[in-house]
């Protein structure tokens, strides 16, 4: 069960996910600053149970991003077999908002919309074109306005608003060493 977090944005579940060889230095960091342990999340070989929902989740972002450049739409189309994108939604509380920060493309708020399970989603990355992608990609969900996507940096003022879930997925290194605890606190 997720515990009540005293984070900023007063969120239950913060998932901190990044490249399998950081994963266990950053989830040692997560859990130090009070929020609840990742240990369910499987990083170990795929069985076929997991490599059929890795071929379901990669259906769903095929058909999200439909268009734009051929390098992001395959890269985005490619994630569900390379980070456990099936595991990673199931730990979203059904009818969450969710802010996710270094949203990049908008994969992880994309696949939550387009599967329901979430009532709002807040993204923002440092990359225009990878807005400008979330944004275009957000035209194939069925519900649009269920997402929001921002051009800013973490340094920002963070989106308003109350969050279930914070999600930082790939991002940590990409900060410096120095400011990931920061990140993960104003998280």
């Amino acid at each position: 069960e997720p515990q009540q977090g005293t984070a900023r944005y007063g969120c239950c579940a913060l998932l901190c996910l990044t490249y399998r060889c950081q994963y266990s230095l950053v989830a040692r960091r997560f859990e130090g600053l009070g929020f609840r342990s990742l240990e369910n999340l499987s990083f170990g070989e795929p069985n076929v149970k997991v490599k059929m929902d890795q071929a379901i989740w990669a259906r769903r972002a095929r058909r999200l991003y439909s268009e734009g450049p051929l390098f992001a739409r395959t890269l985005n189309r490619l994630r569900p077999f390379i980070l456990p994108m099936h595991q990673i939604v199931e730990a979203v509380p059904q009818d969450s908002h969710v802010l996710d920060v270094g949203c990049g493309a908008g994969l992880f708020l994309g696949l939550l919309a387009d599967s329901g399970r979430i009532e709002r989603g807040v993204g923002f990355d440092m990359s225009a074109p990878a807005i400008a992608l979330a944004n275009q990609m957000a035209n194939n969900l069925p519900d649009s306005a269920r997402v929001v996507f921002l051009h800013q940096t973490a340094e920002d003022e963070w989106p308003e608003g109350l969050f279930d879930v914070v999600s930082l997925i790939d991002v940590m290194h990409h900060v410096p060493r120095e400011q990931q605890r920061s990140l993960l606190r104003t998280a």
